[in-house]
């Protein structure tokens, strides 16, 4: 039996371990057991523990996402009132969600809310997101917009302008990548002073950065896959010293383009973007960005979840991390220590598309620059699935073979493992009574057509035999004919030859 005062004298040690925090929030069936057998000052004593931490934990929980299929308006506002000192908060729109999803936000009081990613899901440009627009607005003109310095509204595709940040005054991100129905830049003058970065790739309608000359704070500019016109006028924005160079600043947004909150289009597009830079770009400067964590991040997500593109999220995740880790030991270890080397093996045997094993055997290959990289291939059974790959039957192109071969080639001969030896044909399955019967009689039949046909080439042959003969006595007739009665011709005497030629002949008889 317990005794209350212990318990009590105990809760302040408690309170002070974050495991025993979930021990008590997340995994109650221990004290489903133990409860029971407590006495009535300790279960008194017990409840008001786990009081003291839950309200502890609330009042901590800083950070608060919403799932990736989305979320119900009357979770949402409990978990603001729950949770009122959230910092972070990070919203998914799915099909279906209707304007009413994001009206708890203006309803709550978030008053310490830093930073806020309401992020549109695959496909719902389809239904439209302008109809979220007045909620955000609404939302954001309260409280929650006075304190807020990031705003995250990648893919929010029906968005066509930025009026929502008008009354954000301390912004310092604004993360805007896919929303390609803005065309104006002009609200971002409420936060001139204090914004710092804009994302805003992917964009084809904004056609002017005049806006941004106020911007004398203005760090980091992405204008991947915006307009030619805008890079040009990136020029008038050299004044600033601070802004980062583009590359490093184009390398950090594809990489944030390939979290797992993020449309699936937009990271089939930023890994296809990173692929084409890692062919002549700086490895050391691609690896620092964080891209080859969440490249194999994305490798494993496409593969879990059977995307409908997973293929190209496949290919060109396994191509740039195949020339990453080419001659590269820090990005070699780096890669295999987020986890890739399971997934490339399970796409050796577990993919349709040929090219993608061809580009996951290659950087297998490339991974082997170690001795832990080759024992973790090794283990994860990667040579009896590239042997299995060499030799299978499905595979028609060369390349895909090579690069198996090429693969096992530095596995095995680095040590790794011997070559398993191939397996034995397959013995024909033995004949039955009745169809070795049925195959003599074919056999049979195919022997007598043989002999016949035989037989009619040797009559020809006699036939041509007979008309040669034929034409040979005709020819002799026509000779005798022209020698006439005084009897055959003599053909003339032939020439003699000098002496030295005579010898030869003599020799050569």
């Amino acid at each position: 039996m317990v005794a209350a005062s212990q318990l009590a004298s105990a809760a302040d040690e408690a309170a002070a371990a974050t495991a025993f925090y979930h021990a008590v929030l997340l995994s109650p069936d221990p004290w489903l057991v133990v409860f029971p057998c407590l006495d009535r000052g300790s279960k008194v004593a017990l409840r008001g523990v786990c009081a003291a931490l839950r309200r502890q934990v609330d009042g901590a929980m800083q950070v608060l996402a919403s799932p990736a299929a989305g979320f119900y308006p009357d979770d949402l506002a409990a978990a603001l009132v729950r949770w009122p000192a959230v910092k972070d908060l990070t919203l998914v729109l799915v099909v279906g969600s209707s304007a009413s999803d994001l009206a708890p936000l203006a309803t709550t009081t978030l008053a310490g809310l830093k930073s806020l990613a309401v992020r549109q899901a695959y496909a719902l440009d389809k239904f439209g997101a302008h109809e979220h627009l007045p909620a955000l607005e609404m939302a954001l003109s309260s409280s929650v917009g006075a304190s807020l310095q990031v705003l995250d509204i990648s893919g929010c595709r029906g968005l066509s302008s930025i009026d929502i940040v008008r009354s954000c005054m301390q912004l310092r991100s604004l993360r805007m990548p896919g929303c390609c129905g803005v065309s104006d830049l002009s609200p971002l003058a409420a936060c001139s002073e204090t914004l710092e970065e804009l994302w805003m790739a992917e964009n084809d309608q904004v056609v002017s950065l005049a806006p941004l000359q106020a911007c004398t704070q203005l760090r980091k500019l992405d204008l991947l896959g915006c307009l030619s016109e805008l890079h040009n006028q990136v020029e008038d924005l050299w004044a600033y010293p601070q802004l980062a160079d583009p590359f490093s600043v184009r390398l950090e947004g594809l990489v944030q383009r390939l979290q797992a909150n993020i449309p699936p289009d937009m990271q089939r597009d930023a890994a296809e973007s990173l692929s084409c830079i890692s062919i002549c770009g700086d490895k050391d400067a691609i690896a620092a960005s964080g891209a080859l964590p969440a490249l194999v991040q994305l490798l494993v997500s496409a593969a879990n979840v059977h995307r409908a593109d997973a293929f190209c999220c496949f290919w060109h995740a396994t191509t740039t991390l195949r020339q990453l880790a080419s001659n590269h030991a820090g990005n070699q270890a780096t890669i295999a220590a987020a986890g890739a080397i399971p997934a490339l093996v399970h796409l050796l045997g577990h993919t349709r598309d040929s090219d993608v094993q061809g580009a996951a055997a290659a950087t297998l290959g490339n991974l082997a620059g170690s001795a832990h990289n080759l024992a973790a291939i090794t283990a994860a059974g990667a040579i009896p699935a590239l042997w299995q790959l060499l030799h299978s039957e499905s595979i028609r192109d060369s390349d895909v073979r090579t690069e198996a071969a090429l693969a096992l080639d530095t596995l095995v001969f680095a040590g790794a493992a011997p070559v398993p030896e191939p397996p034995p044909p397959t013995p024909p399955p033995p004949l039955q009574t009745g169809q070795a019967r049925g195959l003599l009689a074919e056999l049979t039949a195919q022997r007598d057509a043989a002999q016949a046909e035989l037989a009619d080439v040797k009559k020809e042959l006699a036939e041509v035999k007979r008309w040669a003969a034929e034409l040979v006595a005709d020819a002799g007739a026509c000779n005798g004919a022209a020698a006439g009665p005084a009897g055959p011709s003599v053909p003339p005497a032939l020439p003699t030859p000098p002496p030295q030629q005579q010898q030869g002949l003599a020799r050569q008889a």
